[in-house]
């Protein structure tokens, strides 16, 4: 049911994932344009090394349909991730940053995103299980993410899987509550 992401699978995960992302899409793509965002995310997905690499990629399927898609890395590897969407936009606007959303020590979900018609199957929630062995087998502590300040239910969905809150993030204008989940 839970797979590892391919090549392939960028345009179905891409729009699944932009669920989540929602307006940091565009900035992450540099435009407000709708196709040319996907455009553009697909192209980073493709790629080998970025933060919305196909290599960070997990899906849940059901009957070989991707229903459900989330993006994980280690905040250490940020720079690295980052250089490839960096560079992409040098020659067009050299004031052009990256929020960072985590700390080095994390293993961060960037985002998580289900289906509509999938929706209220548990079915992100075995994701995020799925996600926090994959931290455990790779060593890490702790898993984090970010929930909007204005999404009190998706805040009281993450606590209830053991994330707690940290701190507070400035992030593209936007306040969020960064939450971290000790993996044991």
């Amino acid at each position: 049911m839970i797979f590892k992401a391919k090549k392939e699978e960028a345009s179905r995960c891409i729009a699944l994932l932009r669920l989540a992302m929602e307006d940091a899409a565009y900035y992450l793509a540099g435009t407000d344009n709708d196709l040319l965002c996907d455009e553009i995310l697909v192209k980073f997905f493709q790629s080998e090394v970025n933060r919305v690499s196909y290599n960070n990629v997990y899906v849940f399927k059901i009957s070989d349909e991707i229903v459900g898609a989330i993006c994980v890395y280690f905040g250490g590897d940020l720079e690295s991730l980052d250089a490839q969407i960096l560079k992409n936009y040098s020659n067009k606007n050299s004031k052009f940053t990256l929020a960072n959303e985590c700390e080095e020590d994390e293993f961060y979900i960037d985002s998580i995103a289900v289906s509509k018609e999938f929706r209220g199957q548990g079915i992100a929630t075995k994701l995020i299980e799925y996600v926090c062995k994959v931290a455990k087998e790779r060593n890490f502590s702790k898993i984090s993410l970010i929930v909007d300040e204005d999404k009190p239910k998706t805040l009281l969905f993450y606590e209830s899987l053991g994330f707690k809150f940290n701190k507070k993030k400035m992030i593209y204008g936007h306040e969020y509550n960064h939450l971290i989940k000790e993996i044991i």
